[in-house]
């Protein structure tokens, strides 16, 4: 607290202009400036470096603002700007101009001396005290908190003379040769890679210190890739002084400010300053890459560099580089496209234009090119959608994480999540009806008249008996395979070759097995020469007339036991007999192994259709019918599958254990379960066997009031019988 503030405290207001000095302005001669060319128009970019504050000047405004050297006069700059500029203007334009933006937000562009920097924060303190200032938490928008750090410009100098190298030409060369090979790597192992980038932001699942390494690891790549922006400030001739935490939708992470890049640097140099970041995580995610791919299987090196790859891999780099929130993405995207602030220019028109044509409200939209136009709404609607699909990610990770520590009790943390995340949001809605209602009162209450109260009043009967409202029943549910074979050889023999693997897709009837019986091939052989021979006599026999009846019995029976033996050789080779894919492990272990019959070999499972056994309560089980449409819900996947009811169980039955967390108080009796088998169609085999989750049954859809009576009807119906 200063002297300023403790006076505040104690004395009664004072009269702030009595404080300030006379004198004639004079422009902040700590400004930095650069010009630029921003949406096709050339500008001048000021900076004001010890409060970090950006401003966009047009050339005459800052032509008009170096006139300001607190020594002349209002006509005598009106005077001179004419002369350097040829636009005339009048003392009184000019002391207009001067404090016009003064008053503004930039005011820093001028010069003020100590007395007058006590005076104005004396002058905020004393509006805080009398209640004219609104308070904004830091809490109230989660979308981003900064916490600020130190200062690092010393150390981004010092580090940068070390490894300017980073920006030479061979070493971009070499970079490109690894994202290609790293590119090659994920391609040929995506099918591991894939899933476990899903699995990696499912926290459902993960122990306290399996989240505790994952942050660890984001906070650490982070660091790194805000330094990387550091270093690319100051290649560009620019200096970072501000780095600290911050919080992304409650997400953890580091910035650095490299605002003097847009001073200092051109078009070009910005655009390396903001990829340098990705760059160096791309560096990251490759050379953890090579040392997964080369290391042996399982080893804490292989795992560790797997762990890495997996942080700084696919899902970081595709976030990043989205430009729908105000990420690395959307500099670069405003950088290539020369359209600066485009967030906030998109959101000003579009909101604009649609309180003014849609709501009819007496507001101005801002003046904006053809071009703009026909890229603002499609942006404004895309960023949107973005950031609330982020948000609802949030709170539906936060519910997971309590989720897997008290599952009836994690949508408190959730809800709470939510309320703080969307309250700012929901207050400006209100702010905005209630702006609009005080527009459109008079209106309202003349549009209200008595024929259209009763049109009112028959729109709100309709909704609330109008049968629209969709009615389901809702259960657990297990995904198995609606076919499945296991594969058994049926005569004894060492297996010596095979074209099975796990995870391999069979067509029916493809050979999966063969096997080797040296006793069972020479009877065979000995069996086919005897029978040849049997077949020699019996044609002699024929041509001479002598003994032919005994000869043939002979040769048909060599013949019924040759054939036997040659079924038994056929059955040695082993074949699928549906399509599937192998789900055995290991089935390739069997090779030169000797299998009795009947031994089971492999499992082929048809994942083209698979089957969700759901338990529905036997109080709902009555208004399920078969063919019905439903939904299902996979734990720990956000999007929803589609199903019909294919047999509804006769009995009821047990649920299987894990699907749902057994009570100790079940009342006087136990719930009781149907099982009721629902077709899923597995076109793509996403769908994997075991999975589990929530399914919903369209029973019919039904009115508000429908829904009201049943619970009544329901009541009356167990208590009144």
């Amino acid at each position: 607290m200063n002297i300023v503030e403790a006076l505040n405290v104690a004395l009664p207001e004072l009269p702030v202009q009595a404080i300030k000095a006379t004198r004639l302005p004079r422009m902040n001669p700590g400004v930095i400036a650069r010009e630029q060319v921003q949406d096709g128009q050339r500008k001048v970019l000021a900076l004001v470096p010890e409060l970090h504050r950006f401003y966009t000047l047009d050339e005459l405004q800052w032509k008009l603002l170096q006139l300001f050297d607190g020594k002349r006069t209002y006509q005598e700059i009106a005077d001179l700007y004419a002369t350097q500029t040829g636009v005339v203007m009048s003392e009184q334009a000019v002391r207009e101009f001067a404090e016009d933006s003064q008053a503004s937000q930039g005011s820093h562009l001028w010069y003020r001396t100590p007395q007058e920097k006590n005076a104005s924060l004396f002058e905020r303190l004393r509006d805080e005290r009398l209640g004219r200032v609104k308070k904004k938490s830091k809490w109230g928008d989660l979308s981003q908190i900064t916490f600020s750090a130190w200062d690092p410009d010393i150390f981004l100098t010092k580090l940068h003379n070390k490894i300017k190298f980073v920006f030479s030409r061979w070493f971009v060369l070499l970079n490109l040769a690894m994202f290609t090979l790293t590119a090659l790597i994920f391609i040929s192992h995506w099918g591991e890679i894939g899933r476990d980038n899903l699995e990696l932001y499912n926290f459902s699942n993960k122990t306290f210190w399996e989240i505790v390494e994952f942050w660890v690891l984001v906070l650490i790549i982070s660091f790194i890739h805000e330094v990387a922006h550091g270093l690319g400030c100051k290649h560009s001739g620019g200096e970072s002084h501000h780095i600290g935490f911050l919080l992304i939708y409650l997400s953890p992470a580091f910035f650095c400010d490299i605002t003097e890049t847009w001073v200092y640097g051109g078009k070009w140099p910005r655009i390396v300053t903001v990829v340098a970041g990705i760059w160096s995580t791309l560096i990251i995610c490759s050379v953890a890459t090579f040392v997964w791919w080369a290391s042996p299987v399982g080893g804490p090196v292989h795992n560790f560099a797997y762990m890495v790859m997996l942080v700084a891999g696919v899902l970081p780099v595709v976030i990043n580089l989205n430009p729908l929130i105000k990420l690395d993405g959307y500099f670069l995207f405003t950088e290539l496209l020369e359209m600066s602030e485009l967030q906030e220019n998109s959101t000003a028109y579009v909101s604009g234009w649609v309180k003014k044509n849609i709501f009819r409200l007496p507001v101005e939209v801002p003046p904006v090119s053809k071009r703009q136009r026909w890229l603002y709404l499609p942006y404004v609607l895309l960023s949107g959608a973005y950031a609330y699909t982020l948000l609802y990610f949030v709170v539906h990770l936060v519910y997971n994480i309590a989720r897997h520590y008290s599952p009836e009790w994690a949508f408190i943390p959730a809800a709470l999540i939510a309320w703080l995340i969307f309250k700012g949001r929901i207050l400006s809605l209100a702010r905005f009806m209630k702006i609009l209602y005080l527009d459109k009162r008079e209106r309202l209450h003349a549009w209200f008249a008595m024929p259209k109260k009763l049109a009112f009043a028959a729109g709100a009967m309709l909704l609330l008996f109008a049968p629209v409202w969709r009615e389901t029943v809702q259960g657990r549910f297990v995904l198995q395979p609606v076919r499945r074979a296991l594969i058994r050889n049926e005569v004894p023999g060492v297996v010596f070759a095979t074209s099975a693997e796990e995870g391999k897709y069979v067509s029916a009837g493809s050979p999966l097995f063969r096997l080797r019986n040296l006793a069972l091939q020479s009877q065979a052989a000995q069996l086919e020469s005897e029978w040849r021979i049997a077949s020699a006599r019996a044609t002699q026999a024929q041509l001479h007339y002598a003994d032919f009846s005994a000869t043939e019995q002979e040769r048909q029976n060599l013949a019924q036991r040759h054939r036997l033996v040659q079924e038994q050789l056929a059955r040695l080779t082993i074949a699928s007999p549906i399509s599937g894919i192998v789900v055995t492990p290991h089935v390739r272990d069997v090779l030169g192994s000797y299998l009795a019959p009947g031994t089971m070999i492999a499992e082929v499972a048809d994942f083209s259709t698979m089957q969700a056994r759901l338990y529905v309560p036997a109080l709902d089980v009555r208004k399920v019918r078969t063919g019905a449409p439903a939904a299902l819900h996979l734990d720990g996947v956000g999007a929803g599958v589609n199903a019909s009811v294919g047999f509804i169980a006769p009995a009821s039955s047990d649920i299987e254990e894990g699907l749902i967390e057994r009570s100790s108080y079940s009342g006087m009796h136990a719930p009781q379960y149907y099982a009721v088998t629902l077709l899923v169609p597995n076109p793509l085999r996403s769908l994997s066997d075991g999975m589990s989750g929530t399914a919903k049954v369209l029973v019919q859809r039904r009115s508000l009031a429908g829904f009201s009576g049943e619970v009544v009807y329901e009541f009356l119906r167990r208590k009144l019988w």
